[in-house]
């Protein structure tokens, strides 16, 4: 038996307490610069195009219809740094679609650090960004923070650059934020369950859950460019402590003998993780690993956590493709 930490809103309590989303206003002088910034939106999903072609589900179509099915919005974000670190104003829109954006602010001549980052939003309102931005104030400190569950549509995207703003010259940025972390698509099949309520004299194998687990979760992500250790990590109790990334129940599915074909999305923010299979029986407090393994993420790539309970070996986790079906 492994032990096992439910990740959820209420571990983030104490970390968000220093997160807002709220547009950054200063005063300006009159003597200040417009400075035009255009956002390129076309990288932030069009990565995630992987179909599975057995199942007949295309997790490319499943972002594509974001805002039509799910009502969400993208959430851009582009701050602005002084040469000493400092926060001086910010840009912050939600839209529908993927087009770019133009906007434009002033700020004096000087050096400055540019960020910008995108994510999903639930509305178009601060309150409701799928990701914190936490400590702002300085380019030392900020950082993203995932504020929800960590499924499909808390992809995120970063970018950085350096500009000067001068009096003399006009200025134009244009930033192009590339994926940050992962897409998992998990799929389950030929697990057995019988309904307690069933009547059937078919043997209750006891599985109440099945999931992909991993150790050292990361949950934050450092804006600051020149930071050496750039995510954070959901506090560790131990070498042995994993956390959720996907699970099933059968309460959710209506399990009923053999489930086929349950799938779904995690997100994934570590570049290396530890992860494993598991299944808790009835009444574990923790959960029987199977499939352990060591792996290397890389960004804005599509994930497979494939497992079959009839097939002979370990579940697969790698590279999505439609290599591995039983």
């Amino acid at each position: 038996m492994k032990k096992i930490i439910l990740f959820s809103l209420s571990a983030l309590t104490l970390l968000a307490t220093s997160c807002s989303n709220e547009e950054i206003l200063i005063e300006k002088d009159n003597n200040v610069n417009v400075v035009d910034v255009n956002v390129s939106l076309s990288d932030f999903f069009s990565c995630y195009t992987y179909n599975d072609t057995k199942h007949g589900i295309s997790v490319a179509e499943d972002f594509r219809t974001f805002h039509s099915d799910y009502d969400y919005y993208i959430h851009v974000r582009t701050l602005f740094y002084n040469d000493r670190g400092n926060l001086v104003d910010s840009i912050i829109s939600f839209v529908s679609t993927t087009n770019a954006i133009s906007k434009s602010v002033k700020l004096a001549e000087g050096e400055y650090t540019v960020i910008t980052t995108l994510n999903f939003a639930l509305d178009d309102s601060n309150e409701e960004s799928l990701w914190d931005l936490c400590d702002k104030e300085k380019l030392s400190t900020v950082y993203l923070q995932c504020a929800f569950s960590q499924t499909q549509f808390s992809i995120m995207s970063y970018t950085s650059k350096s500009i000067s703003v001068s009096s003399e010259n006009k200025t134009d940025v244009k930033m192009t934020p590339e994926p940050i972390g992962a897409l998992g698509y998990m799929v389950i099949e030929n697990f057995q369950y019988k309904s307690k309520t069933s009547s059937s004299t078919i043997a209750d194998n006891g599985v109440r859950e099945v999931a992909f687990y991993c150790q050292d979760k990361a949950i934050g992500y450092k804006l600051d460019p020149n930071a050496t250790d750039k995510y954070m990590y959901k506090d560790a109790t131990g070498s042995n402590t994993w956390y959720y990334l996907y699970s099933f129940e059968p309460s959710d599915f209506d399990w009923k003998y053999f489930q086929n074909n349950c799938y779904g999305y995690f997100y994934i923010l570590n570049p290396k993780m530890k992860a494993v299979f598991g299944y808790e029986l009835e009444g574990d407090t923790g959960f029987n690993p199977y499939g352990e393994g060591s792996y290397s993420i890389n960004n804005g790539q599509t994930y497979l956590a494939y497992w079959n309970w009839f097939k002979v070996g370990n579940p697969y986790f790698g590279k999505a493709d439609n290599n591995h079906w039983n």
